[in-house]
């Protein structure tokens, strides 16, 4: 095992790649040394008539490496040399090779549009050390994206409304999340709220940016009251108009629905909702912190299906305790339901989550029955004609995989590939919520986060309104 590594002073910039990579191997972080040693791993960078050459040497291996600097960055040089040295020694297999970033897609993307479909595949598998199955799977999710992908994104923007709070917290969740001490609290935040929605819309309609898809996110937005949620759906239907094509809202637990919610829901022309079981097992949604059942689940979903045309469901695998039979067991009771999307997540142990504290990151990289049960997911979407069509990956996942978006023909979130392959402005509002703005002229992407405390959130909220529209001016506005 490589424990200790020394970095040149050339490989140093090199480093946060190379802790990723080891943590997506071993599980945990490695020790970088500020000296070499005979039983250290000795990374060197040097520059060649306009090639980096990359050396590593270790007592069980030495790998040399060299490429054009006019094509490749000292980070991925050193990070390309690297997994070479695991992959030969056959320490651990890395289906996505070098690459750490959440976007893989972004990634085969830019190389088509660079070098053309064949070339770019030849280098995702030669240089990056992508698996062919990984490299299969993003030609596919790019194809779908291009018939879908029919309009100018440049006028438009997406709109996400963050609600903060959630019936109880899951056990894998980091995500904005609190518990609500009483009704006041949420009605304070909602009026605030709602503050910031209008004045954020005003500005966005007084700089002719039409508002192409409505999210609705969180935390849990059904915890909101049956008043509360019918003033929010009753001011995006009297603004949006028909600009909207795509409106949902993250149902996601079923403890907090009921038959008037999916009343309102419809009223008010939500197009589509999600249902997240994560499992159809009491046993693990116990155990996750999820106060509900699967029967409630089942009931929601069937109530919901008069009515809603579109249902997105969630699932996670490599559930603490679930074994490859559990996972067959719940895409049986999927069989019988047949939403029209369904996102299939690996779990990931999230900075901060109650599972990270009880899990053994070693063991949990290396976990094997997640390998199976994503290839299971994956054949059991095949022959149901699930398509897939969005992909996201994050640090610390199961065996270092991925999360997919499936749907049904024609059934695919435009919200959801538009966020991840971050081809349209996100302008967000409420709590915990993230708008990213594009700049037309550069590409540059600029990050505005609200606060994700819900208190500070409404104290502050005449701040926080004013600095996003401050930026939103400066890159929404360029020609």
């Amino acid at each position: 095992m490589i424990s200790e590594i020394f970095l040149n002073a050339e490989a140093s910039i090199a480093q946060l790649q190379i802790e990723r990579l080891y943590h997506a191997v071993y599980g945990c972080k490695p020790t970088f040394i500020e000296d070499s040693y005979n039983h250290a791993c000795v990374i060197k960078i040097e520059h060649c008539d306009e090639r980096l050459a990359c050396r590593l040497t270790h007592p069980l291996i030495t790998v040399v490496t060299s490429f054009p600097s006019t094509e490749y960055t000292i980070q991925q040089v050193v990070a390309h040399t690297f997994v070479k040295a695991i992959e030969d020694c056959r320490i651990n297999e890395l289906p996505w090779g070098i690459l750490t970033g959440i976007r893989p897609l972004k990634l085969y993307r830019a190389l088509v549009e660079k070098v053309g479909l064949r070339l770019a595949e030849e280098k995702l598998r030669d240089f990056y050390f992508v698996k062919d199955n990984k490299i299969q799977l993003l030609r596919t999710i790019y194809e779908v994206q291009a018939k879908v992908l029919n309009f100018n994104t440049s006028d438009i923007v997406c709109l996400y409304i963050g609600i903060p709070y959630c019936p109880s917290r899951c056990t894998y969740c980091t995500f904005p999340g609190y518990i609500a001490k009483s009704d006041a609290e949420i009605a304070s935040f909602f009026h605030a709220m709602m503050e910031e929605l209008q004045f954020t819309m005003d500005w966005l309609r007084n700089h002719n940016k039409k508002i192409r898809s409505v999210y609705i996110g969180g935390g849990t937005p059904t915890v909101l009251s049956l008043h509360q949620l019918e003033v929010l759906l009753q001011k995006l239907q009297s603004q949006l108009h028909d600009q909207c094509i795509e409106f949902t809202i993250e149902a996601g637990r079923a403890d907090t629905i009921t038959a008037d919610t999916l009343k309102l829901i419809k009223k008010y022309g939500v197009h589509r909702i999600s249902i997240n079981p994560q499992s159809f097992h009491d046993k693990t949604l116990r155990e996750i912190g999820r106060n509900h059942s699967v029967e409630e689940v089942l009931q929601v979903y069937s109530m919901a299906k008069i009515g809603i045309n579109q249902i997105n469901m969630d699932l996670i695998l490599g559930l603490p305790n679930e074994t490859l039979e559990d996972v067959k067991a719940t895409f049986k009771v999927i069989d019988q339901l047949r939403p029209e999307s369904l996102t299939i997540h690996t779990l990931a142990l999230k900075t901060k989550s109650k599972l990270l504290e009880t899990t053994d990151s070693k063991q949990f990289k290396k976990n094997a029955i997640a390998q199976e049960m994503l290839a299971y997911a994956q054949g059991w979407a095949k022959e149901q004609s699930y398509i897939p069509y969005y992909i996201y990956r994050q640090k610390n996942i199961a065996s270092n995989l991925e999360n997919i978006g499936y749907a049904l023909e024609n059934q695919h979130s435009i919200y959801n590939i538009l966020i991840m392959e971050e081809l349209t402005s996100i302008v967000g509002v409420g709590c915990g919520a993230v708008s990213k703005l594009i700049d037309a002229t550069t590409g540059e992407i600029v990050r505005v986060a609200n606060p994700v405390n819900p208190d500070y959130y409404v104290k502050n909220i005449k701040e926080i309104m004013t600095n996003k529209v401050t930026k939103m001016a400066k890159i929404l506005t360029k020609c």
